[in-house]
């Protein structure tokens, strides 16, 4: 479970959540990080906060809820499920909310894939007109959990995804975002570090992590980065690990790299000029 995730809903707004976190001093830390973000990020948004089962007291909670002010954020609620710290949210007058956050799944909650599955990787990729040139490396693809068909696109097939999120930040060890829409990252993604969402993933950067993207099930959604080095990708029901050397050849131009959903398999590409 990550230490602290970012869940954008846009039905919902924004959820920070650091109920990973296992005191109060590694909540701070974390918050502190992840709130590098602009203010103007935050402006005009419905953000909750959820506190998760830890034990804190009036001034601690006080303390938490002035990080967040620093970062021009106000929750709208907070949810809590430690009594103490319940006591102290309804002493600082803080909107306590009921229930449990809904939040996406992470992508180190998903099933890992059995030995059936990481026994079907391909020695050699294909070709494919949309994909470009594709690395034909073994260890750049793994196959699909659905015996190679592909699932079909929770949307009906139009690939569609309600909204963009753009996040300037690097996303260390620990740290969680999650959309349901199209996630672009203006930095890396940190091993440790998990990305979700319903679209495609862009980061402008090193993805050294654990993405997801299709997680609605969209099998045309896509996985880019500068630079392609993921502890584990998926795109719907498809999984790909990191291979256990380095491929030979990759991004041997400089050119970003792109995985998707090729035959049932996840396959990577570099990006080139047409």
């Amino acid at each position: 479970m990550p230490k602290i995730a970012i869940i954008s809903r846009p039905d919902q707004g924004v959820l920070i959540d650091v109920g990973g976190c296992a005191t109060l001093q590694e909540a701070t830390q974390q918050l502190v990080s992840t709130l590098e973000i602009s203010g103007e990020f935050w402006r005009g948004l419905s953000i909750e906060l959820n506190l998760g089962d830890l034990s804190l007291t009036t001034q601690e909670v006080g303390r938490i809820l002035a990080i967040v002010a620093e970062a021009g954020i106000k929750p709208a609620q907070v949810f809590a499920s430690n009594p103490l710290t319940v006591g102290a949210l309804t002493v600082l007058k803080v909107p306590v909310a009921t229930g449990r956050p809904s939040s996406s799944p992470a992508a180190s909650e998903q099933a890992a894939p059995g030995p059936a599955a990481a026994g079907q990787e391909t020695g050699g990729a294909a070709e494919s007109p949309e994909a470009g040139p594709v690395d034909g490396s073994p260890e750049a693809t793994a196959a699909a959990e659905t015996g190679g068909q592909e699932p079909a696109p929770a949307d009906g097939g139009t690939g569609a995804a309600p909204g963009i999120l753009y996040l300037r930040q690097t996303l260390r060890s620990g740290q969680s975002v999650s959309h349901k829409g199209h996630l672009v990252i203006i930095g890396d993604v940190n091993p440790g570090a998990e990305v979700t969402a319903d679209g495609d993933i862009t980061v402008w950067g090193a993805l050294r992590g654990i993405a997801h993207a299709g997680l609605n099930g969209d099998a045309a959604a896509e996985i880019r980065a500068l630079r392609l080095e993921p502890i584990q990708l998926r795109i719907a029901h498809a999984i790909a690990r990191a291979p256990d050397r380095p491929r030979k050849g990759r991004n041997a131009a400089g050119a970003a790299e792109t995985a998707r959903i090729v035959n049932g398999t996840i396959r990577i590409a570099a990006n080139t000029p047409d």
